[in-house]
């Protein structure tokens, strides 16, 4: 079968190979990644989940690395939910980065080119901006 893994770049700055510039990714909208009924997570949600605690884990569900926010999340994980060090891929050269290093995911807050996503690592986690055309991952949630 023909390889479906394409990632898209552009190699003037910003990257951004999309010219239609959206202001978020909600339900209604063709540029939702998620299935019917679910949703990609404001960076309100995402800041509160940060907010409520996290412990590293170098092998976590699955035997990923990766972190676990909220609820129990030192102990036994109760109320808890795992968030894999998924890495990335670069914008401008779609090289995965950082896999089983940080993890890097999306909220739907879009400012022009730019978008505020969750960055975890074995350090601890916050809240940045980056360019949309980065490769990070989508969470979606109900």
């Amino acid at each position: 079968p023909a390889n479906i893994d394409v990632f898209y770049t552009v190699s003037v700055s910003p990257n951004d190979w999309c010219s239609s510039q959206q202001s978020s990714w909600s339900t209604s909208s063709d540029y939702n990644p998620c299935p019917a009924g679910w949703r990609v997570p404001t960076d309100t949600e995402l800041t509160a989940l940060k907010d409520a605690g996290s412990t590293w884990v170098a092998t976590g569900v699955d035997n990923y690395a990766g972190r676990w926010f909220g609820g129990n999340h030192a102990t036994d994980h109760v109320g808890s939910l795992f968030l894999s060090a998924s890495g990335s891929r670069n914008n401008s050269t779609g090289i995965v980065e950082s896999n089983g290093v940080s993890g890097r995911y999306w909220s739907s807050v879009v400012s022009g080119t730019d978008v505020n996503r969750l960055h975890f690592n074995n350090v601890g986690a916050n809240m940045v901006t980056n360019p949309r055309a980065w490769g990070f991952t989508v969470r979606c949630v109900q």
